[in-house]
């Protein structure tokens, strides 16, 4: 499905691998990256525990979430996509991203995030996709909004109040 995504001039996607694994422990481990998501910083076995469970996941009929890479370094720039999730006690399809930090501010999370939920809505399932996302972080928001995603409405996460949006 990965390569049924149009990709751009800056960005392309490809199927999650476990060889992705330092990546991963980069973004979730990074304490700066994890400071305003809904995760503490994970430590090594658990980033692999994650990795792992996304890559079960991908047998789904869901899209799975997917590499994001810089074209002109053919860098790993960090993940996105869909995944099944719970949220306040149903289950839903949520979309998610993580870049690593060096790639922020770069418009790499809207230009991957508009691709992904963009052919998300030519598949035509699942109908709604829904986006938590910590109320503090502004950027992420941001990404949100110029993906297309709309605010719901205002909630709580444990401790953490967070806006939820869907498209």
């Amino acid at each position: 499905m990965a390569e049924d995504i149009p990709g751009s001039e800056r960005l392309c996607y490809r199927p999650l691998v476990i060889a992705d694994l330092p990546v991963f422990e980069h973004i979730l481990g990074d304490q700066e990256v994890m400071e305003l998501s809904l995760l503490a910083p994970l430590s090594p076995p658990h980033i692999r525990l994650r990795l792992e469970q996304i890559l079960q996941d991908c047998q789904y009929p869901v899209l799975g979430k997917l590499a994001v890479i810089e074209r002109a370094s053919h860098a790993l720039v960090g993940y996105c996509g869909i995944e099944r999730s719970v949220l306040e006690g149903c289950a839903i399809y949520e979309f998610g991203i993580m870049l690593q930090k060096r790639y922020w501010g770069m418009g790499y999370g809207s230009e991957a995030a508009a691709a992904v939920l963009e052919f998300q809505r030519r598949r035509s399932a699942p109908e709604k996709v829904f986006a938590v996302v910590d109320s503090r972080n502004q950027a992420s928001i941001k990404v949100l909004q110029k993906a297309g995603m709309g605010s719901v409405r205002d909630s709580v996460y444990g401790d953490q109040a967070v806006t939820i949006f869907m498209i």
